[in-house]
């Protein structure tokens, strides 16, 4: 979303919101891939989590100043994006 909008005399304010989501299941990794610590097999699957993502920007502007902050992963979403069994060791 991207919304503008008039503050005072030439200065415009702006919002910019990007919301992005994935939605978790299984996903088959290649079986060529080597992974070390884990045994050959036809089929290896992850199995993902939902996440949703929200980034923001907010500022204000002229046309030849830009003030602005800005805030990826907004709602300090934790999630992970490749799973496997084995152990990390110390």
């Amino acid at each position: 979303m991207n919304h503008s909008f008039e503050v005072s005399g030439n200065w415009r304010g702006f919002v910019n919101l990007r919301y992005a989501s994935e939605y978790g299941g299984r996903q088959e990794i290649n079986p060529d891939i080597p992974i070390p610590f884990t045994t050959p097999q036809r089929f290896r699957f992850a199995t993902l989590r939902d996440h949703a993502l929200l980034d923001a920007r907010l500022g204000v502007r002229t046309a030849a100043t830009e003030i602005a902050v800005y805030a990826d992963n907004a709602l300090d979403e934790r999630y992970i994006v490749f799973q496997t069994s084995t152990t990390p060791t110390a």
